[in-house]
């Protein structure tokens, strides 16, 4: 899947993006409207991580969440 999939059907995702990531809250995945550098920006923050971390969580849950 494409990440474009996932950004014209966010409504969809955000919930499953919640799920993964319990810590960014319903205002920040609102912000996220399905952008990949800004939910791994959030991610990166939330969580402690480097960007490059962050990238690779958010592409490994796009992989996953594709699979569904």
């Amino acid at each position: 899947m494409r990440w474009t999939a996932i950004e014209g059907k966010w409504f969809r995702f955000k919930s499953k993006a919640k799920q993964e990531w319990s810590e960014l809250t319903e205002a920040d995945l609102d912000e996220v409207e399905g952008d990949r550098d800004r939910l791994v920006q959030l991610v990166a923050k939330a969580y402690g991580k480097t960007p490059g971390e962050a990238r690779m969580e958010v592409s490994s849950w796009k992989e996953r969440v594709a699979a569904i």
